[in-house]
């Protein structure tokens, strides 16, 4: 099959690039032994600088600090890598891996690699490359009487997360991919095998828990909570990065109030919350618009040498205009009242029965009548 430029990153490992770089000469597919099924995969990256990588990872990747070939004052080594990225799975290269790629070492280092290496971070030495050399890489091994099971395989294929297979993309199956980069870093899929056992964390879930696996609970509570969304409507779309942040917890926290979770933690999802997500969202009518309060008006008619009307039309915490117009019933007399001051009085002709009406910004209209005598 054909395959684009983003089959060879065209820099070195850990030096982000530009996609459409340097394309590599195609060799011809080479007979292998497929490896045990992938099952759970670990998302990872590498860098030039060690600051830049994001967090919410399981496997962050660097050169072993010191080794010719591998690592100068500009590479990310993985000294810096154990500082700023504690406890988590690393992939040394240099010490666990052989860095496949032009200035670097060629197909025909492999073979001394893999029986001489001795990892320490993963249970088998690795190999990593382009996809375009993957065949020529496995074709010197297998010559070399290595089997395709003695060491792991990861490939450069940039075409978005996936690892390299022909069930993926066509080339031989590895164990890792480098799937993509930016340019602040590389971004890396491992099989979980490659770092011996992985356990993801369990419920209850709060901020600040990571998923060891791309299918961790954490990642299936954000899919949920994003199923949820517009029922809720208290949160933004989540990203589905299996990171428990601050958006996931306050989403988290709408939830608990929409079902109503009493006696739990604000903001920690456990299991029974989980399960509730799981259902599928109500379907319904959207909510009916909210109803305008009706303005308060009152009407108190007063009777000396003139004739007055005081009118009340306070709303409790309302500071703007109010607009009011007086009209008598019957009559020529008409006046309107558009002031801030909530009561008032004002002259009326004489006897007779007057009509106010009343409103403001937000309030439905009022209208009421009064008889002066």
């Amino acid at each position: 099959m054909a395959h684009a430029k983003l089959d060879y990153s065209g820099q070195p490992f850990a030096r982000p690039a530009g996609v459409g770089a340097a394309n590599r000469l195609r060799f011809k597919l080479v007979a292998f032994v497929k490896p045990a099924a992938i099952g759970a995969t670990l998302l990872g990256q590498d860098s030039v600088g060690v600051t830049s990588m994001s967090r919410g990872l399981v496997v962050y990747c660097g050169y072993e600090g010191g080794t010719l070939g591998y690592a100068n004052g500009r590479y990310t080594t993985m000294g810096q890598v154990y500082s700023v990225w504690p406890g988590k799975k690393y992939l040394s290269v240099g010490r666990d891996a052989i860095d496949i790629e032009p200035g670097l070492a060629s197909p025909g280092d492999a073979p001394n690699f893999v029986r001489n290496a001795h990892p320490s971070h993963t249970s088998k030495p690795v190999v990593y490359c382009s996809a375009g050399d993957l065949s020529a890489v496995i074709g010197a091994l297998t010559n070399a009487g290595i089997a395709r099971s003695k060491y792991y395989v990861w490939s450069a294929h940039w075409t978005g997360q996936h690892i390299c297979g022909p069930a993926t993309c066509g080339y031989p199956q590895a164990d890792a991919t480098q799937y993509g980069s930016n340019n602040s870093f590389d971004s890396d899929i491992f099989a979980a095998y490659m770092f011996g056992p992985v356990s993801d964390p369990k419920f209850p879930l709060s901020q600040g828990t990571v998923d060891a696996t791309t299918n961790g609970p954490v990642r299936k509570l954000q899919a949920r909570l994003n199923v949820w969304r517009v029922t809720i409507g208290q949160y933004p779309q989540l990203p589905e990065d299996g990171d428990f942040g601050p958006g996931t917890k306050a989403a988290v926290t709408a939830a608990q109030v929409h079902f109503g979770q009493r006696g739990v933690t604000a903001g920690t999802c456990n299991s029974a919350l989980y399960t509730q997500l799981l259902a599928t969202p109500p379907v319904g009518p959207p909510p009916p618009p909210p109803v305008k309060p009706v303005a308060p008006l009152t009407l108190v008619p007063h009777k000396s040498v003139t004739y007055s009307l005081t009118v009340d039309r306070s709303v409790p915490g309302y500071t703007g205009v109010y607009a009011t117009q007086l009209a008598q019933v019957g009559g020529n007399w008409l006046v309107n009242h558009n002031t801030p001051e909530a009561v008032f009085t004002v002259a009326v002709p004489g006897p007779g029965t007057y009509k106010a009406t009343t409103g403001g910004p937000g309030l439905a209209n009022t209208v009421k009548t009064v008889v002066v005598a």
